[in-house]
């Protein structure tokens, strides 16, 4: 089964755009996550803050498992 050659092209620009962010991000040293709250909300971050404040929050707490 082939693809259209309009599907083909949008899968390599969406592909070029998401790698074009992921350079960026770790270019600028920020984390994209999605939130666990299931409403599509995002954090965007400094990715050393965001380690600090995980790193304090599971030495504060005891609701996961490693």
């Amino acid at each position: 089964m082939s693809l259209s050659p309009y599907i083909v092209k949008r899968a390599h620009y969406e592909m070029n755009l998401v790698q074009t962010i992921r350079q960026s991000l770790k270019t600028q040293n920020l984390v994209l996550l999605r939130t666990a709250d299931n409403m599509n909300t995002f954090y965007l971050g400094n990715s050393q803050d965001f380690q600090l404040k995980a790193d304090d929050y599971m030495g504060k707490t005891d609701n996961y498992q490693v």
